[in-house]
């Protein structure tokens, strides 16, 4: 991907360097060569910054050979085109579906996975909770008849036979409000921290349908699993910003749906909690 992305990129910009350098300048123009920077390449997708004379933007270059990355480019781009003119996430500058590139703003700032530690742990989930709240009121909402514990058990490994019973007989009744599209990957390294202390969401690719309130339970997720055992700390947290937002409607018994997920899922062999359910 690395090598076609980088090649596609360089077309694009051949094709279409003075609408981007009168985007970045907003309309300054430069007579300098923009310069390009590969920041990050995973399956599908390369990440790229722009410098257009010290002015600078991000350029996401989806592989338009796979129907799946053509996917993930649109869903990025829908989230932001929601999101637009929240503070929230950056600012949608192009969309090109046909060539499946995504042009942004250059947010500065410093990635939550460096900022996050063990002392501002609930400062940061508090942060995150309340991100998530203002978010999904922006996203589309299904109805879907179910429970949360019908729900939860199509994850495997999650409701195992020993809490089963337990499991049903708290959740069972527990319906889900809706199903909205939910960010749904909350890994820190997708959050941008301002120097102001605005947090700022970052790569959509993998938004889904999910029940209102899945984006906190994946969050708890994430974060037990780089802090065990202190998830009676950090799981009230991220509710408390997410029902202080007062932006989205809370699941009935939250807190433990939340802390039954994160731990019945920390210990599973997943790289990410899945996606596509």
């Amino acid at each position: 991907m690395k090598e076609k992305s980088k090649a596609a990129l360089e077309i694009w910009l051949r094709d279409n360097g003075a609408s981007v350098v009168d985007i970045i300048t907003r309309g300054a123009g430069v007579t300098q060569p923009i310069g390009v920077r590969l920041i990050q390449e995973r399956a599908g997708v390369g990440v790229f910054e722009l410098d257009c004379d010290g002015r600078k933007a991000i350029v996401k270059a989806f592989d338009d050979r796979s129907a799946e990355a053509r996917n993930a480019c649109e869903r990025e781009a829908y989230a932001l085109h929601k999101m637009r003119d929240t503070g929230l996430v950056p600012q949608l500058y192009s969309f090109a579906p046909e060539d499946a590139f995504i042009l942004t703003e250059f947010v500065e700032g410093a990635s939550l996975n460096d900022v996050l530690n063990a002392s501002n742990l609930l400062e940061m989930s508090w942060k995150i909770g309340h991100w998530l709240a203002c978010y999904i009121t922006h996203q589309p909402v299904r109805d879907l008849d179910m429970d949360w514990f019908t729900y939860m058990a199509q994850y495997k490994g999650v409701v195992t036979d020993k809490v089963r019973a337990s499991a049903q007989e708290q959740f069972g009744t527990n319906q889900i409000a809706a199903f909205a599209l939910a960010k749904n990957d909350l890994a820190p390294e997708n959050f941008i921290m301002r120097d102001d202390g605005t947090l700022i969401g970052i790569d959509f690719e993998r938004s889904r349908f999910k029940p209102i309130g899945w984006d906190v339970i994946a969050a708890a997720w994430v974060l037990i699993k780089r802090y065990p055992g202190q998830e009676h700390h950090f799981v009230p947290a991220l509710i408390s910003g997410w029902t202080e937002a007062k932006a989205a409607q809370a699941p009935d018994d939250f807190e433990a749906l939340t802390l039954f997920f994160a731990r019945q899922a920390k210990g599973l062999n997943w790289k990410r909690a899945p996606y596509k359910l």
